[in-house]
């Protein structure tokens, strides 16, 4: 086999390979349609692009566990012990620290007058 037999095949299956990348990237990109899906509050049917999903706002509101919000503190407040991290949990459960619970409500982008 010559060189130049060789550098002609090795050529024909990279243009083998790059055509048979094509058509199965090809194929990934069909589109389906999506099928219709039941409106919960109207009981009609929607197409996927009607169905609009709910914002973080538009969600149910309530009120927020203390113990969780004061607890979330500690990930971004160092402390020398656990005895110091407990204390500080115990304070603001009490409502010594209320910069903690506004940047708790703040994180979970809600209005905190919603709360």
């Amino acid at each position: 086999m010559s060189h130049k037999s060789f550098v002609a095949i090795i050529i024909g299956l990279i243009v083998v390979a790059i055509l048979a990348m094509l058509v199965v990237s090809q194929s990934r990109r069909e589109v389906v349609k999506p099928e219709p899906v039941m409106d919960d509050q109207s009981g009609e049917m929607m197409t996927p692009e009607e169905v609009v999903e709910p914002t973080p706002s538009a969600l149910p509101q309530g009120k927020i566990n203390v113990q969780v919000a004061c607890e979330s503190a500690l990930m971004y407040t160092t402390f020398t012990d656990g005895a110091a991290a407990d204390a500080f949990v115990a304070e603001c459960v009490e409502g010594k620290h209320p910069d903690v619970i506004d940047r708790y409500i703040e994180s979970l982008g809600v209005d905190g007058a919603t709360i």
